[in-house]
């Protein structure tokens, strides 16, 4: 394997050596990308990956199973300094706290991974791409340095992490005792999350926003010292065209998505492509380009007219424009469910903080309902919003009446309870682990060694107060390779072995 990675690396760097030096300008035009629609965060993304596709080189094959290698971004700054430090993985707590140093997570993820790194420097004001290397971490630092962050990390989760609220200007931070970039000369650990809202679970049962890996920036400085400084070159620039399109009689609306423009222009300009699109023409129609949008000028940001878009009315329909199902819009919905700020009342149909108001829905009770549902049921224990009524939960915002949706969306945001779903219902568990469907019907299976799926299904309305229907269980069980499902038979067994003994 090390020798198909070897000539991988050797043929990779061969393909893409004629790019270093480009300006950031000049290498999206050479890999025949539209500059003006690929800015912001995820831009350095998008050149990479049309980079490796020029190289014929995809992620899967760097990545598969004896490669492992990792394709990591670096964004120097004119004195050869990382911007930032480097996040590779979230950090499973409860796996830390119980795993040994030799079979530990982040020991295999150095012994065993080599990490590619496109860097792109800073240098009077422009960004150009300085090149690619290969670095594997050496077994010494694995075994000392990192070894020793591990220890403090395992140490800190056996006494308790300590979460306070300090006043940083004029807002409260939460800042905690887990290791940090002072602490280790290689990595440190840091928030990586949508929001503060997306927490995890400790072992000591306290919750906190979820955090990442992070190799120091000073670190990733050491590791690259030693490249070629950037020789800066130039290519005759393409420059975008016109294409002659009077874009204010054909655009009407606040927003596009640019598959929306393109389509427009293809009516206008047959073979009219993503590369003919001018900012200059649309800015004379009263348009610009944000992120991967087409917006009208006069709106503000992006993300400004999406909150006043999204949360200005009683009530929110996701599904009311097409806008609303494009990666980064969804990303922002969800964040604003974790905020409080939607709450889903039908499946594309969400209550805003506006309508909260005028309807004088309290917005600490809804908070509540999840922590009290959480401090009712117990550990690793399977329920649904029925079974717990049932058994004699209450709680003041069921009188609001809303469709289970509602309480079920409240139990699923980030936190203690995990979520499965079967045949449309959700089931939900205070777990600190992963759960799946199998580990639901386990649970059903151990007082038995077979069940039909009738059988099954009264189970099932016994324990959880819910009704499922024959086909959807029926769909599940074909794809629950834990257990050895007969169709023929409708019956779920255990085993195949419980299954033979079932026939004798």
């Amino acid at each position: 394997m090390q020798k198909d990675l070897n000539c991988i690396v050797e043929d990779l760097v061969n393909k893409l050596t004629k790019y270093y030096g480009l300006s950031f300008g000049n290498l999206a035009t050479e890999l025949g990308l539209n500059v003006q629609l690929i800015k912001g965060k995820l831009s350095t993304v998008t050149v990479i990956n049309q980079m490796l596709r020029d190289a014929g080189i995809s992620k899967q094959t760097l990545s598969k199973q004896g490669l492992n290698l990792a394709i990591k971004t670096v964004n120097l700054k004119q004195n050869g300094i990382p911007k930032e430090s480097m996040s590779f993985e979230q950090i499973n707590f409860n796996m830390v706290n119980q795993e040994s140093w030799e079979e530990s997570s982040i020991r295999n993820k150095f012994l065993y991974t080599s990490f590619c790194f496109f860097v792109f420097q800073e240098i009077d004001g422009k960004v150009y791409f300085r090149g690619i290397k290969i670095w594997k971490m050496p077994v010494s630092q694995i075994e000392q340095e990192v070894k020793r962050f591990w220890s403090q990390l395992k140490e800190v989760l056996k006494k308790g992490v300590v979460i306070e609220k300090r006043k940083r200007g004029s807002k409260f931070v939460s800042v905690n005792n887990l290791p940090s970039s002072s602490d280790n000369a290689i990595m440190h650990v840091r928030p990586k999350a949508k929001d503060s809202n997306d927490t995890v679970q400790l072992p000591c049962g306290k919750l906190i926003t979820k955090q990442a890996y992070w190799i120091n920036a000073s670190f990733i400085a050491e590791i690259l010292e030693n490249m070629p400084q950037v020789e800066k070159k130039w290519t005759n620039q393409l420059h975008i065209i016109s294409s002659d399109i009077n874009w204010a009689e054909i655009l009407n609306a606040d927003i596009y998505t640019i598959d929306e423009i393109v389509n427009k222009g293809k009516n206008m300009v047959p073979g009219f492509t993503e590369l003919k699109i001018n900012e200059d023409d649309l800015s004379k129609s009263g348009y610009r380009i944000e992120s991967s949008y087409v917006i009208r000028e006069g709106l503000g940001g992006l993300d400004k007219y999406l909150q006043t878009k999204i949360l200005s009315n009683n009530y929110f329909d996701s599904k009311s424009e097409s806008i609303f199902d494009t990666p980064y819009v969804k990303r922002k919905i969800e964040n604003y469910e974790n905020a409080y700020k939607l709450l889903k009342v039908e499946k594309s149909l969400y209550l805003t903080d506006t309508g909260m108001k005028k309807a004088n829905v309290g917005l600490e009770e809804i908070k509540s309902y999840k922590n009290e549902v959480e401090n009712f049921v117990g550990a690793e224990i399977f329920f649904t919003l029925e079974s717990i009524k049932a058994e004699g939960f209450k709680h003041e915002i069921d009188e609001y009446g809303f469709d289970p949706i509602f309480y079920e969306n409240l139990l699923k945001r980030p936190g203690r309870l995990k979520n499965i779903t079967l045949d449309s219902k959700t089931f939900f568990v205070k777990s600190v682990k992963k759960v799946a469907l199998t580990d639901l019907v386990g649970i059903i299976l151990r007082d038995f060694k077979n069940l039909t799926v009738n059988q099954l299904l009264e189970e099932i309305k016994e324990r959880y107060k819910v009704q499922l229907s024959f086909e959807g269980v029926e769909s599940a069980l074909y794809n629950m390779h834990d257990y050895y499902y007969v169709p023929e038979m409708n019956r779920l067994f255990t085993s195949k072995q419980a299954y033979f003994d079932f026939l004798d």
